[in-house]
């Protein structure tokens, strides 16, 4: 669970630049008052999220782009 604090998402594949897209979703009970975003703190090993606001039990994720 995501509450309010920060969680690092580690890529299996390292991705040659930081010129990739990410896809991204969240599974809550209330969407209308949870919410969650990508920081601006990503490189090619991965991507740091957030939450605002109450608890993400669960998010999917994928990343497109050229591998190193």
């Amino acid at each position: 669970n995501l509450t309010d604090a920060m969680a690092r998402i580690v890529f299996p594949i390292i991705m040659a630049d930081v010129n990739y897209t990410i896809l991204a979703g969240q599974y809550v009970d209330n969407p209308n008052s949870q919410y969650w975003y990508v920081r601006q703190d990503i490189d090619v090993n991965g991507v740091s999220i957030k939450a605002s606001a109450g608890t993400i039990a669960a998010a999917y994720w994928r990343v497109s782009g050229y591998a190193a």
